[in-house]
Formats: structure tokens, sequence, C-alpha cells
């Protein structure tokens, strides 16, 4: 993820460069946004197998809880109806709640959860990169602008974003028969399931990056040309999610299996943002940003390989799937060049 925050700065102070003498009157504009955010909310990663009547059932689910504080900067410049916005957050390292792993591993009844497990969770990277182009429309007359104004925003996005977490100290339930000496599996709350106290289970690895193309439609209200807000839709066009997930067999975190998940979609994730800031000066904005993205169940192929060696094999009889829901609060300031900044 290095290469995107280097590209980044790159591109940044290009536009610094080619913009910081502008005169405010220009058609041309440039700002820049600092942010501080926090993102809450659930990951889920899924595998799936078939039956002999090829009716398909569940036999894992992990469910990874995202709290995420991270640091960022965007810039926007452009021509006064058409913008390039570029933008980057990195996660700080820290606790991200719990891990929360099932299995359904009955012969013959796979709606009987045999094991659960609780993991402290722990968040090691995140990173986003966006970047956007972004029209903009007056949809209301210049007599009353200075009083009241409604812009509307069209805009293509392309988001990708990395999440690497670690789990650890799990406490479980398993009934599997090679747990409870049994001749058949019971389900994990079942006084014959075997209890792993909190830390005698391995570790749980999971890296998970998700490309995204958005079409977005939104609307800027603007009052008396100081108090801005924004409402705006996007919803994916396209979209690649790839992962990795490592179950390790020792405490050592050396030896385990690598699980490795292609999946796209079309028009999977939706992501609902409103924003609300208010002008000081001529060039320093102070406001909020709220976040909500949600994606669907995205379905692909699954492979797998020994932690210590590279080649991977295909799961014929299984497929992977993920899915997740993130709420994401953002404060921020956004210093601009001349007056006629709209994207946040």
């Amino acid at each position: 993820m290095k290469r995107y925050f280097f590209t980044f700065i790159v591109f940044f102070f290009f536009l610094f460069s080619t913009t910081a003498e502008s005169d405010s009157k220009s058609l041309f504009h440039f700002s820049i946004k600092p942010l501080y955010s926090f993102e809450y909310g659930t990951l889920n990663e899924f595998v799936y197998s078939k039956d002999s009547d090829q009716n398909i059932y569940k036999l894992s689910e992990l469910n990874w809880t995202v709290k995420n504080h991270s640091i960022g900067l965007s810039a926007d410049w452009g021509v006064k109806w058409l913008s390039f916005c570029s933008s980057f957050s990195y996660g700080l390292n820290g606790p991200s709640g719990n891990m929360y792993d099932s299995d359904w591993q009955h012969p013959s009844n796979h709606s009987i959860k045999t094991e659960y497990s609780i993991s402290d969770n722990t968040l090691n990277t995140f990173s986003n990169l966006e970047l956007s182009l972004l029209g903009r429309i007056p949809l209301t007359p210049e007599s009353i602008s200075k009083t009241f104004s409604v812009t509307y925003i069209p805009s293509i996005k392309y988001c990708n974003s990395y999440y690497n977490f670690s789990a650890k100290d799990a406490e479980g339930w398993y009934g599997s028969s090679i747990y409870t000496n049994l001749d058949y599996p019971v389900p994990y709350n079942s006084p014959n399931a075997k209890h792993f106290l909190k830390g005698e289970l391995m570790g749980i690895d999971y890296k998970r990056e998700h490309q995204i193309l958005f079409f977005g439609e939104g609307v800027k209200l603007q009052f008396y040309e100081r108090l801005n807000l924004f409402v705006n839709f996007d919803i994916s066009i396209f979209s690649i999610i790839e992962s990795v997930d490592t179950h390790y067999t020792n405490k050592e975190r050396t030896l385990g299996t690598d699980y490795r998940d292609t999946m796209t979609g079309y028009f999977n994730i939706i992501k609902v943002s409103s924003a609300i800031d208010y002008q000081f000066n001529k060039k320093l904005y102070i406001g909020a940003n709220y976040i909500f993205t949600y994606q669907a169940l995205t379905t692909g192929n699954t492979q797998s390989k020994n932690h210590t060696l590279d080649e991977y094999y295909l799961l014929k009889n299984s497929f992977a799937g993920s899915s997740g829901m993130t709420h994401n609060f953002s404060i921020y300031l956004k210093y601009a060049l001349d007056d006629l900044y709209f994207i946040y």
C-alpha cells in the first residue's frame, strides 16, 4: 500500500505547485483538507459448500469488528464545472474489538453450529485511497444564489481500501467428535462440547483489499455563502475483493494454512454520505462528515496452501463469500484558494 501513499504525495505537491499562485477569481480552484476519522462496523467472511444434491450450505463464518482511528489528507483541483479529487487515509494500529469465528461441521445436519470462538482483535494496518472525478451543475438562478443555492454533483470514483487484522487469545467451544470423544458431533453450546479457555486456541490473521468503481449523485445546499450541507449516494459499478486468511497451528504463528479468496461483484456496495461545514473566512472551512457503507454478500473462488509454501490450490468443492457494514465519522479543516470548491 506504500505505493499509493507516495503516488498521492507526488500528486498533491504537483497540484499545489500549479495552483498556489492562482487568482481567487480564476476559473481554476484548489483546496486541501486534513481530517481525522473514526470507523466502526463489521467485515464478514464466509465459506460455503454443496451437498450431494447440490444444495448450498455454510461451512464457516468469521466476523471481524472494525474500530479504526485514522488520519488523512485530501486535495481537489479543477475548473469551475469539473473537479478532480484525491484522498488518502491511514489507520492507527490498535485494538479493534473482537473476532467471532463460527463453524458448521455436522456431516448431515448443516444447520447445527458445532464450533464457536471469540478472539481479541487488533487492527495492524488500514489504508484508503480514493480518486474522484466530479461535475458541478447549479440548479438555482444567480439572482438568489447569494442567499441560497443548490448544486447537483454527479461523480465517478475509484476506491482502494485495505485492512489487516490479527485475532489472538481466543476462547472457544468445540463440539466436533474429535474434541468430544463421542461418535457424533454436538452443538457448540452443548454440555458435551469442549471448552477452550482464553488463550488456548491458535490465532488467525486476516488481510482484505477492496477495489471499487463507484457512480455517485450528490447535492450541495449553500446558505448565505457560509453554511454548506452535502448529501451523496454512491453505488458500485464493479468491485474486486481479495482476502488472505491465515489459520495458525502454533503459538509462534509460523505454521498453519492460508486461504486466499477472490470475489467480484456488480452493484453490490452502496455508500451514503452527508456533511456539514461552515466558512469562517474566504479560505478556511471547518466541518464534519458521516459515511455509511454497506456491502451485500459477494462470492468467488477460494484457494488454500500450507503457510510455509508458495503455491495455492483451488478448493473445487467450496466457494468464498464476503460482506460488511461500516459507519465512518470525520472532522476536518479545509483550506481553499478560491470560492469555487464544491466537494467533500
